[in-house]
């Protein structure tokens, strides 16, 4: 995760003229990973990874 954030940095960094863009990227990178979080938090099971396809779990049972 450290190195997914330090990755991200850079990323915004090389992408961005002035640090008020960088700082709004950062922010809506945030906004996207926090409503990711709340969707996952909500639906924790319901969709695994399986292969390269997502399939529901009740596909399973």
């Amino acid at each position: 995760m450290q190195r997914e954030r330090s990755e991200e940095i850079e990323v915004l960094l090389d992408r961005t003229a002035t640090v008020e863009e960088t700082m709004r990227a950062h922010e809506a990178v945030e906004a996207i990973r926090t409503a990711a979080d709340g969707y996952l938090a909500t639906t924790p099971y319901s969709y695994r990874r399986v292969g390269a396809r997502h399939q529901r779990e009740e596909d399973f049972q």
